[in-house]
């Protein structure tokens, strides 16, 4: 039986496009604004303040947003709601770990979170749930594993992509492959209790 997906896109009354309007698909540079919002309806921390530019269809953007943005024109927008396993996943039990104490700062306490970051590769923070004697516990899930979030998006321009936009972005399609996520532990922020 075929899974069924819990993303939707909701798209907003769409005015009638100008017929020489550049619509987003490949190679188009797109530039959005967007904020992303847990199941509660509050904004998530880390949106950028200013709108963002991509080359479309290079792997720049996340495959959803890719999605839902196809076709748009600049002034076009839409919300994109997600599932817990189309954002960052459901919550895992086996994602909660042990390390030993002298692997974070002495001062570490419940609710604060760290980031394990690899040289190259992608952050994972790290919320400490329990100090003990010789060991902590920390919980490797997403803050939001486990939520419904929503994208606001809002496509702000855009135009063909130059020559010089479209090798950069092939040039970094490959420069962002997957490395071993070999990790040390630094304090991010604290932030009590909240993930």
């Amino acid at each position: 039986m075929p899974r069924r997906r819990s993303q939707r896109i909701v798209r907003s009354a769409l005015l009638q496009h100008d017929a020489d309007a550049f619509q987003v698909g490949p190679d188009t540079m797109v530039t959005i604004a967007y904020t992303v919002r847990d199941e509660d309806g509050e904004p998530v921390e880390g949106a950028p303040p200013e709108p963002v530019s991509a080359v479309f269809g290079h792997g720049q953007l996340l495959p959803v947003v890719e999605q839902a943005a196809m076709g748009l024109v600049a002034g076009d927008r839409v919300i994109i709601e997600l599932g817990p396993n189309e954002a960052w996943g459901n919550w895992d039990p086996a994602g909660v770990i042990e390390v030993d104490r002298e692997e974070i700062p002495a001062d570490a306490r419940p609710g604060e979170v760290f980031e394990a970051e690899h040289d190259d590769g992608p952050v994972l923070l790290l919320k400490v749930l329990d100090v003990r004697e010789t060991t902590v516990v920390l919980d490797a899930n997403h803050p939001l594993a486990g939520q419904r979030v929503s994208i606001e998006l809002e496509v702000c321009g855009v135009r063909p992509a130059t020559e010089t936009e479209l090798e950069r972005a092939r040039t970094a399609a490959v420069a962002a492959a997957p490395a071993p996520f070999d990790v040390s532990i630094r304090r991010l922020v604290e932030r009590g209790s909240q993930p």
